[in-house]
């Protein structure tokens, strides 16, 4: 618990000073469940744990031995 508190304080630090408008955007550019749900449809809360971040040459990899693996293409 204490280092959950301790990083929202650092959140609340670095955005201190940022304007409501720009978090909006930036949280909406950079969530997923922006992406995944449609216009005034409820973002599945389950895509909190996703990343937008792009993946990693070994993680790409993997993904196509599973794919392999299982019959997915």
């Amino acid at each position: 618990m204490p280092e959950q508190l301790d990083y929202v304080a650092n959140v609340r630090y670095l955005y201190r000073h940022a304007w409501a408008s720009y978090l909006s955007v930036r949280s909406h550019r950079e969530s997923i469940g922006w992406v995944a749900a449609g216009q005034r449809e409820e973002i599945p809360y389950a895509t909190a744990l996703l990343s937008t971040d792009p993946l990693s040459p070994s993680e790409v990899q993997r993904g196509q031995e599973l794919a392999q693996q299982y019959g997915w293409v």
